[in-house]
């Protein structure tokens, strides 16, 4: 237990004012492991950034003054006064900003407590990976496999044995920031594993912050997206040195003229497309092969073919389709009648069969 008598905290200058360490992880005084406890002045008319904690959580309790809350990404603005409480949870932008005459005072509780890589500053811009793209874009005749939805070190390890040429790894939806806790192992995947971030983020800092914590070597893009939001993505992919995969829909009739008219679109600005039932795919129905195979021939840029596939069909859909890659992932998990939103495991006895099909018959 530690005890930290009242006197002088440290303090930390910034541009907005200071910081007032009470107790910290880094703290030299009242050193801590999980949290951090802290009091933020803001000066008259000045302003904290506008970040994402993409970790942590925070309390904010407004000691002193008046102080503007605002989010980007909510599209909200609230005034907070003395007493009031506010949780600012994982992922959500903030910025306190103080319109009163007087220095204003807000007490937060972060647990975890700060790091620097944690925060993420909107309008960031994205900085170069420095890895391989790994195998799955190495040059060959072969037929890529990828397997998605991967979340233990132990099943990334056995894909990488067993001639996997790319994992998947899912930060989708409202809890996209889930994905983060294949930061405590993936560092020991061998680098010439290709690691895909699946995702239907458009807010490139964070997509940037993700791909260097957890050593992505290609962003998969997921829903439908406007022009300009997928220039974005594009722009920030280049701009970072990794891949850009975009998952379409595989058209249900045999008029192809708007998936065509997507190919078209995107295809100078894409590394390949992913086929799938669906614009997010995990459905594990099968998609139309033949329709798909007039798309692989109507476009130059490679294809990965998604939906349904297991180690009964991946060589038939190979021969039908002749894509540049697979990507398989229901079909590999255990069945163990889990309910909704319980994370489901994945079988390596099903990827070794699922290798075996697809390498044997190549």
């Amino acid at each position: 237990m530690q005890v930290r008598r009242a006197g002088i905290p440290e303090h930390h200058q910034r541009v907005y004012g200071t910081i007032e360490l009470l107790a910290a992880g880094t703290s030299t005084t009242a050193k801590t492991c999980n949290v951090d406890l802290k009091v933020i002045v803001i000066l008259p008319g000045c302003c904290t950034s506008q970040h994402v904690h993409l970790r942590t959580e925070s309390i904010l309790y407004v000691e002193a003054g008046q102080v503007l809350l605002e989010s980007v990404l909510a599209g909200e603005r609230t005034v907070l006064n003395v007493g009031d409480i506010v949780v600012v949870d994982i992922a959500e932008d903030h910025r306190l900003t103080n319109e009163g005459p007087l220095p204003a005072r807000v007490v937060e509780i972060q647990s975890p407590g700060y790091t620097k890589k944690d925060t993420v500053p909107l309008g960031s811009i994205p900085q170069r990976v420095k890895l391989r793209t790994g195998r799955f874009w190495d040059p060959g005749d072969h037929v890529r496999l990828k397997v998605c939805g991967i979340r233990t070190l132990e099943v990334a390890y056995a894909c990488y044995e067993l001639g996997v040429d790319a994992i998947g790894l899912h930060a989708l939806g409202s809890k996209w920031s889930a994905v983060l806790s294949c930061e405590d192992w993936i560092a020991a995947v061998p680098e010439d594993l290709s690691i895909f971030l699946l995702t239907d983020l458009r807010r490139t800092e964070i997509l940037a912050s993700l791909v260097h914590r957890l050593r992505c070597t290609t962003i998969q893009l997921q829903g439908q997206t406007s022009d300009q939001q997928f220039d974005e993505v594009a722009s920030a992919a280049k701009e970072l040195g990794v891949k850009l995969v975009k998952t379409l829909p595989v058209p249900a009739v045999e008029t192809n003229s708007l998936a065509q008219t997507l190919l078209d679109r995107l295809g100078g600005k894409v590394d390949a497309f992913l086929l799938d039932k669906g614009w997010y795919g995990g459905t594990g129905t099968t998609t139309d092969w033949n329709i798909a195979r007039q798309l692989v021939s109507y476009t130059e840029t490679p294809v990965i073919l998604a939906g349904g596939l297991h180690e009964g069909n991946i060589a038939k859909a190979c021969t039908t389709v002749k894509p540049f890659g697979v990507d398989v992932e229901s079909s590999l998990e255990w069945r163990l009648s889990l309910e909704d939103g319980v994370v489901k495991p994945k079988s390596v006895l099903k990827i070794q069969r699922l290798v075996s099909s697809l390498r044997g018959k190549q």
